[in-house]
Parts: C-alpha cells; sequence; structure tokens
C-alpha cells in the first residue's frame, strides 16, 4: 500500500510541476520538450491510479471472506471445512 501510495503521490507531484511550468512555455525556450514529460507523467499518475484501485477492489474482496475474519467454529477449526485459521490471522 506505501509502494502504491508513493507512486500516486511522485506522478502527481512530477504532473503538477510541470504544468506548472507551463506557464512560461513561450518566454523560455528550454521548455520546448515538457511535453515529453507531461505525456509520461500523465502516462505514470494513471497507471498509479489503476494500482491503486485494484488494490483496494483486492482489500475488499478479502474481507468479505470469514476465514479472514477469523471466525471460528466450537471445535477449533474454521467455519469453511477442515482449514484452520493462519497463524498470522484474526482467529477468535
Amino acid at each position: 500500500m506505501k509502494a502504491v501510495n508513493s507512486l500516486l503521490i511522485a506522478h502527481g507531484a512530477g504532473l503538477v510541476t510541470c504544468l506548472t511550468l507551463l506557464k512560461d512555455y513561450d518566454a523560455n525556450p528550454r521548455l520546448k520538450g515538457i511535453g515529453w514529460f507531461i505525456t509520461l507523467f500523465v502516462t505514470g499518475f494513471g497507471w498509479a491510479m489503476f494500482a491503486y484501485a485494484g488494490l483496494i477492489l483486492h482489500r475488499e474482496r478479502g474481507s468479505f471472506s470469514t476465514t479472514s475474519r477469523g471466525l471460528k467454529e466450537e471445535n477449533g477449526r474454521s467455519q469453511h471445512g477442515s482449514q484452520s485459521c493462519p497463524p498470522f490471522g484474526y482467529c477468535l
């Protein structure tokens, strides 16, 4: 999650920086190739948004599972058959 957030923030900051430099586009001849950077940052920002949405959807699907919530039967087994709760899980 931290990596996806960092990717999203970095591409957003780069895009904002490039768009800020566009106001000096006519006065500064060194900014004539900034279109490539804007394209790269927009593409990276789009992929970062896609990755963030995928991560959120993946987390939402996992939260509906009863074994991930740690519900157990009286005999100590999970409610999904003979699977036992993982050692790192939230079994009660």
